[in-house]
């Protein structure tokens, strides 16, 4: 299924609206599509918070970007960005949105999906946005791309735990500059279909990296997620990336966490188990 990436699913006239926004950078104004909650049918969640949709993802639509300059930013957070190098910032964006594509304010195909997300992890760079944003942001980009190769039927890569420690990809965390290395030079984040694992795994990197130092350096006490919740996406993403020895010290923080939701308790309680027997049978391998 080749064309996946270049599919733009239906949206049905009642799954959304024009919203109004002006540029805070170049003062454009300009209408956007906005999907409506009731326009989601959550089917099943996994252990890192991802949800299985039946029909649209909320993750497509989520970025808004300005037609004219092609600055990218949360709905939520677009009135309160603060741009400090505009001009940086514009040649930034021209040297990573494809030629091709302009126009994000209609109906967008999963590419326009995911290129939304590069330039909004930009437009965060130069902006200076909380790591916590940001970690949330590459999150939501995995996310899509997790959607887009499941149904692609790609088979998801297998990683290592090695792998979170390569310094090329963990310097997509970094400055602006080493970012926008990444999504020019990088095959992890070409536009190429058979590449949509790779771009998947390199943003869970991206937001591992982040939360980590969201945990080190903010006040995260009164976000979504509070400090049990990123301690255990923290733990989880590990988990994933196969460094069950550090998987389990971060589900153990959440469960001696005393501001802890039952919810996420219960399964940082379960990952903890999965964590530990995987790394018992690495330590007899």
């Amino acid at each position: 299924m080749d064309n996946v990436f270049n599919e733009k699913p239906k949206l049905d006239k009642t799954d959304c609206y024009h919203k109004k926004y002006v540029c805070r950078n170049c003062s454009c104004k300009f209408e956007t599509l906005t999907l409506r909650t009731r326009a989601l049918t959550p089917a099943r969640r996994e252990p890192d918070f991802f949800i299985h949709y039946s029909g649209i993802v909320p993750w497509l639509y989520e970025i808004t970007v300005c037609p004219n300059c092609s600055i990218a930013i949360e709905g939520r957070l677009w009135d309160s960005m603060y741009i400090p190098d505009e001009a940086k910032l514009r040649f930034a964006l021209d040297r990573v949105r494809p030629l091709n594509l302009t126009d994000f304010c209609w109906e967008r195909s999963y590419e326009m999906g995911v290129v939304s997300y590069r330039l909004a992890t930009i437009a965060y760079a130069y902006s200076g946005t909380k790591y916590y944003d940001r970690a949330n942001l590459a999150l939501r980009a995995n996310y899509l791309l997790r959607t887009i190769g499941d149904r692609m039927k790609e088979e998801p890569l297998t990683a290592s735990a090695t792998d979170i420690k390569n310094e090329d990809l963990m310097n997509l965390s970094g400055s602006p500059d080493e970012i926008i290395k990444g999504f020019v030079t990088s095959s992890g984040f070409s536009n190429e279909p058979a590449n949509v694992r790779r771009q998947e795994e390199s943003f869970k990197r991206m937001a591992l990296a982040m939360f980590v130092r969201a945990y080190e350096t903010e006040h995260i006490e009164t976000t979504r997620y509070g400090t049990a919740g990123i301690m255990y996406i923290i733990g989880e993403l590990m988990r994933q990336f196969g460094d069950y020895k550090q998987a389990v010290r971060w589900f153990a923080r959440v469960v001696q966490e005393k501001k802890c939701h039952p919810q996420i308790e219960r399964l940082a309680r379960d990952q903890w188990e999965r964590a530990r027997e995987a790394y018992r049978s690495e330590m007899k391998a």
